[in-house]
């Protein structure tokens, strides 16, 4: 059966996006940008902390592999506002890259197409993602020339004698400025849109940036309301579902690394030691949260290459928790746009055809050269 046929076209959709979400294409995929984005992050923070002088075996001590909440002491220098600061921008890059290829999936998988390649869908991603980049580094862009603008035609009032004339001559320019801040607020507005919506545009349409720009626009113009109070539920469903996963997740792990130190209890040893490895200081907190308490003794060299092991897995779970309610953002968001692009130009992306419906919601007649997804 079609996804689409079991659609509503409303907001009783969105919660579904925790079920379908559920997928190991697609937490696969998200696992793949956070495992990228935390190992950029971790060579920022120890680059920088070796810049500053620090001791790394007392970092190391204290936050383990957990280093991205050293963040904020790493950033106390150029180099480390530098290195970490292009270690978040490629790292979301990435994130957004893998979050158009989850789209893709989805799109094919509510259109009938269970089976398609997350692989296939990468391809799509590297393909199509400028789409997405160029919507959202132009929105911002643009936002920054209006400020910039304003910003010189302040510093012309520094100038001796003349500036003063500038400035109150300049008295005329207010409507016009006022003007000028309203679109300010709007590129705002499209801007935090976009970062939530713009990536499932890309993955589903594969349009270019002025198209995604324009359809963006039409959707914060049209139905901003709308937009926000899906991404509201959205939010919500995802912190629930995020920490069901969480809780029964964590019950289930815990009993069976139960079984196995209580089979062999140097495992305990074993497990707190990687915990600690894995977060430092606060893995005796961690530990006890999964049922194991204590300080490890002395570990032979296989047990402290089996905490080695623990620690770099324990990162993945955290990783793939993550992932989940990224991939029910992202689901989310593909059932957001295809129900406002139904209710806002009536057809139906899931199909390319125009919706059929007789009660479709068509809120505003947008010209018949809207592209079709199925032109690019």
């Amino acid at each position: 059966m079609r996804g689409e046929s079991e659609l509503t076209w409303d907001w009783r959709d969105i919660p579904r996006s925790v079920r379908i979400a559920f997928s190991d294409r697609k937490i696969g995929l998200h696992v793949r940008g956070l495992v990228i984005t935390y190992v950029l992050v971790v060579g920022a923070v120890y680059l920088a902390q070796l810049a500053e002088g620090r001791d790394i075996v007392s970092v190391w001590r204290q936050t383990g592999l957990a280093v991205p909440i050293e963040i904020p002491d790493a950033a106390r220098t150029t180099l480390g506002i530098v290195s970490i600061s292009v270690a978040l921008i490629v790292g979301w890059a990435v994130c957004v890259y893998y979050s158009i290829a989850v789209a893709k999936v989805t799109h094919e998988e509510l259109r009938g197409e269970h089976f398609f390649p997350s692989g296939e869908a990468a391809r799509f991603a590297r393909k199509h993602g400028g789409g997405a980049f160029g919507t959202l580094f132009g929105i911002l862009l643009f936002a920054l020339v209006i400020r910039a603008l304003a910003y010189l035609g302040g510093m012309v009032g520094r100038v001796p004698y003349v500036g003063e004339w500038w400035i109150a001559v300049g008295a005329v320019l207010l409507i016009p400025a006022f003007f000028a801040g309203l679109l300010f607020a709007f590129l705002t507005l499209m801007f935090v849109a976009g970062a939530m919506l713009v990536p499932a545009v890309s993955g589903t349409t594969g349009h270019r940036s002025t198209e995604v720009s324009y359809q963006l626009a039409v959707i914060v113009w049209r139905s901003g309301w709308r937009l926000f109070a899906y991404e509201g539920v959205l939010v919500i469903a995802a912190i629930l579902a995020g920490a069901v996963f969480v809780v029964v997740g964590l019950a289930g792990f815990s009993a069976v690394l139960a079984g196995v130190a209580g089979a062999y209890p140097r495992f305990t040893d074993m497990l707190i030691a990687g915990v600690h490895f894995a977060w430092g200081d606060v893995g005796s907190q961690v530990a006890a949260c999964l049922g194991f308490n204590g300080t490890p003794g002395p570990l032979s060299l296989p047990m402290l290459v089996g905490a080695s092991i623990s620690a770099v897995s324990l990162i993945l779970v955290t990783i793939v928790f993550a992932a989940y309610v990224l991939s029910i953002g992202t689901v989310g968001n593909v059932l957001i746009y295809a129900i406002l692009r139904r209710r806002i130009w009536g057809d139906n992306v899931l199909d390319g055809s125009p919706s059929d419906a007789p009660n479709a919601d068509v809120e505003a007649a947008i010209s018949p050269e809207e592209p079709s997804h199925n032109e690019h």
